[in-house]
């Protein structure tokens, strides 16, 4: 979990859960694999995140894709750089 900060709103972002993965994909958007429509995909994956859409339709399109990438981050972890 972590708190995102967009538009002067903060965000409490979780990782989806497997039923929440199972859903989008009975809805034809695969996060794991692409291929979805970013807006729609995105919606929907809001919509599962608990996130209310009336609210995120009204931030600026780049917060939008910030708060999506925050979802998938915390969702599938976020790659750490390998130390030599």
């Amino acid at each position: 979990m972590r708190t995102v900060t967009l538009s002067g709103q903060d965000f409490i972002v979780n990782p989806l859960k497997g039923k929440d993965i199972k859903t989008l994909k009975a809805q034809g958007f695969d996060l794991a694999g692409g291929g979805y429509s970013i807006s729609e995909g995105m919606d929907a994956v809001f919509a599962v995140a608990g996130f209310d859409i009336a609210v995120t339709d009204e931030l600026p399109f780049p917060d939008i894709l910030s708060l999506h990438k925050a979802i998938i981050g915390e969702t599938f972890g976020v790659a750490e750089e390998e130390k030599n």
